[in-house]
């Protein structure tokens, strides 16, 4: 699957798609996130997920880490 095709791919999806960088920070929204959010995906780039996410049982050290080694994650891990 080329690049453009797994974007577009993910820009359509009906889900809420976020994509953050190592510091988590927002990189990328899809549609329905900027949709669930009421934010474009240029104003939530560059926010950290605390900030999008106040209230959350989120364990960011273990997201930084599967980030930085390209494993996956789950919360419910």
């Amino acid at each position: 699957m080329t690049t453009w095709s797994a974007q577009n791919l993910v820009s359509n999806l009906s889900v809420g798609i976020l994509v953050v960088d190592e510091s988590l920070a927002v990189c990328f929204a899809n549609a329905a996130a900027e949709s669930f959010f009421e934010q474009s995906c240029n104003q939530l780039q560059g926010q950290p997920l605390s900030k999008i996410f106040l209230y959350s049982s989120l364990e960011t050290a273990r997201l930084q880490k599967a980030i930085r080694y390209r494993d996956s994650f789950s919360d419910g891990e």
